[in-house]
């Protein structure tokens, strides 16, 4: 799936974050893998973000002018949420 695609491309590219903080070795578990782990999640959320972004800049792209509702239409959204889309 998409999800586990740039899950995998994130861990193999990305560098290796490190814990700046002391680990409690009284609890066994392995707190070297949660760090990475926040950061993927932060890096999931702020793509699954941006995927509605490339599909607006597409038909931006595509068309030199083009009417707030007829773009909304196409996004299959209201065009209150798409003027809040372009305006953020």
């Amino acid at each position: 799936t998409f999800h586990k695609c740039v899950s995998d491309l994130f861990d193999f590219s990305a560098p290796k974050f490190i814990s700046p903080s002391v680990p409690d070795y009284s609890v066994p578990v392995n707190q070297r893998r949660d760090v990475p782990n926040l950061v993927l999640s932060a890096f999931m959320t702020e793509v699954e973000q941006n995927q509605g972004f490339l599909k607006l800049r597409s038909f931006l792209g595509l068309y030199s002018t083009i009417d707030i509702p007829k773009l909304a239409r196409f996004n299959d959204v209201t065009e209150a949420d798409l003027i809040c889309q372009l305006l953020s």
